[in-house]
């Protein structure tokens, strides 16, 4: 196999150099992209009349923690076509051109699963983000509000998990769930924990950028799924606002933010707008979409009543060990009743409306919102008014008054260069010299071809590339898997972190295991990728 490849006459888009469909080579050697290469030394192939895009980022999923897998265990009839299985995650992925993914929940104690998962999961560089809202070794510093100490235990479990970056989702509610009770102002201190869930978001969000972590503090907000949510939302924002960026853009990432833009009382209503008007005014803010689409699934949520409302069946498993963070599955059927039209229009009313693609990326929350297979499907609604307007919804929405249309730029921006941005990894993402040479061929010639109209053709063509190239290797040919590939596993890390000495003594007293059993030994992760902060 030739260490050289050149991409001839392709239509290549990146956004983060400016190119946009412009008829170029891309040149590839030792798995970097490079100026040019030897022809006679290079394979050579001819991608005229298909698009060239870096490939693609899934800034929030979950395909490789331990919740997964009792998932798998507890409905095993149904999670074959929803859960996948770990090879298989690598596989569809790839097929459809994307190389890199964020495992986005994953909690001290069982995050070595995680990176025994990612073993299986082939043609992919991944990394994970760490749940620590219900952390109780971390509470004491934020009853104190001492941002050193909570960076400092931050800091150490982060290398010791080779975790990426920092997860709260309903901060402290799996606490108040084990007293049957639910939070109903995160302003309010949590009676036998004495501080609130605010105050565990400002604190740690502190402690992140304290720290200059390389993602913004990836923020799954109180409330998720219940009527009204919005401005649960938009008061943890706000309180959020004088927090300035460490080495990066933003400072809070908001996931599946679809799922909590929600007014109305009673029965949800949208409120996206006012939700993408306060990104649209606020820098340090980004989120992922977790577009709905209809269908039957498993859903995977380390937020109990989040679980329960959504679950369509009363077996609901749970679990919550080491006083670390709660985990559940349950099954769960969306449709496209009132509700469910509701949510479907409104994260695409997010994705319309947020007016920096750079602010934003796609994502399906998988396999809750929807699975990673409807990804083309998705790229359809936005690029095509006509294509979203065929959808027969049975509620009134403000999407059919959204004329906006993405440009095939905007979905490489939300596709790619904005999880690349987001995750500060300045070689995925783009097609600069010396970028790692991830790339996806598409058949689709948007020359003589119209993404709006021709959408039957866009969404086969992002379904399935007519290659995938993983580090300069091409790792898939229409669809066919032609090359084994063991990705990166990439994990933030500060030498010579030391535990506070009294935190030390009560994680030693309460945990049941050796706290050095969290410590991950690098030889267990596939080509660790360090990156120092």
């Amino acid at each position: 196999m030739s260490e050289s490849l050149l991409l001839k006459n392709g239509f290549v888009f990146d956004p983060k150099n400016n190119v946009i469909g412009e008829r170029m080579d891309i040149a590839i050697k030792n798995g970097v992209i490079v100026e040019s290469v030897n022809e006679k030394d290079a394979e050579v192939i001819d991608v005229g009349g298909k698009m060239v895009f870096p490939g693609g980022i899934d800034i929030h999923t979950h395909v490789a923690s331990q919740h997964v897998n009792f998932g798998r265990m507890l409905y095993p009839s149904s999670s074959d076509s929803v859960l996948f299985t770990a090879p298989e995650v690598g596989l569809i992925y790839s097929k459809m051109g994307y190389t890199f993914v964020v495992e986005a929940a994953v909690s001290p104690t069982k995050a070595l699963h995680t990176h025994l998962e990612f073993q299986d999961i082939q043609l992919l560089d991944y990394a994970c983000l760490l749940l620590l809202d219900t952390y109780w070794y971390l509470l004491p510093a934020v009853k104190k509000k001492s941002v050193e100490e909570a960076a400092i235990i931050i800091s150490w479990l982060l290398g010791s998990t080779k975790t990426y970056g920092v997860k709260l989702v309903n901060p402290l509610a799996s606490d108040a769930w084990s007293f049957k009770k639910e939070i109903t102002s995160i302003e309010e201190p949590i009676r036998h924990l004495g501080v609130s869930p605010l105050e565990v978001i400002q604190t740690l969000t502190k402690a992140n950028e304290h720290l200059g972590l390389p993602h913004p503090i990836h923020i799954h907000p109180n409330h998720a799924g219940k009527p009204g949510n919005y401005e649960t939302t938009l008061k943890t924002l706000k309180a959020l606002e004088e927090i300035k960026p460490n080495k990066k853009q933003r400072t809070i990432h908001l996931a599946h933010a679809q799922l909590h833009s929600y007014g109305g009382s009673e029965t949800i209503e949208s409120k996206a707008e006012q939700i993408a008007n306060y990104i649209n005014t606020h820098q340090n803010v980004e989120a992922d979409i977790g577009q709905m689409v209809s269908h039957q699934t498993i859903s995977l949520y380390a937020d109990n009543p989040l679980l329960t409302r959504t679950a369509n069946e009363k077996n609901i498993f749970t679990d919550q060990v080491e006083m670390e963070a709660s985990f559940g599955a349950a099954p769960t059927k969306h449709e496209m009743d009132k509700t469910g039209s509701i949510t479907w229009a409104t994260g695409l009313e997010l994705a319309l409306q947020i007016k920096d693609p750079w602010q934003i990326q796609l994502s399906v929350d998988h396999p809750n919102q929807a699975l990673i297979t409807d990804y083309p499907q998705i790229i359809a609604w936005l690029v095509s008014k006509k294509v979203r307007d065929q959808v027969k919804l049975k509620a009134d929405t403000a999407l059919p008054s959204i004329e906006r249309e993405y440009s095939l730029n905007e979905i490489v921006i939300i596709t790619r260069a904005s999880p690349a941005q987001s995750l500060n990894l300045p070689n995925k993402g783009n097609l600069s010299i010396g970028s790692d040479a991830d790339i996806a061929v598409y058949n689709f010639n948007p020359e003589t071809q119209d993404p709006t109209k021709e959408t039957e053709d866009l969404i086969k063509a992002f379904s399935q590339t007519s290659y995938t190239i993983k580090n300069g290797v091409i790792v898939m040919k229409e669809g066919e898997s032609i090359e084994k590939f063991r990705g990166k596993t990439y994990w933030a890390h500060r030498d010579g972190v030391e535990l506070p000495e009294k935190r030390m003594t009560e994680m030693e007293r309460y945990y049941s295991l050796d706290i050095n059993n969290l410590k991950i030994p690098k030889e267990i992760l596939h080509n660790p990728n360090e990156i120092k902060y």
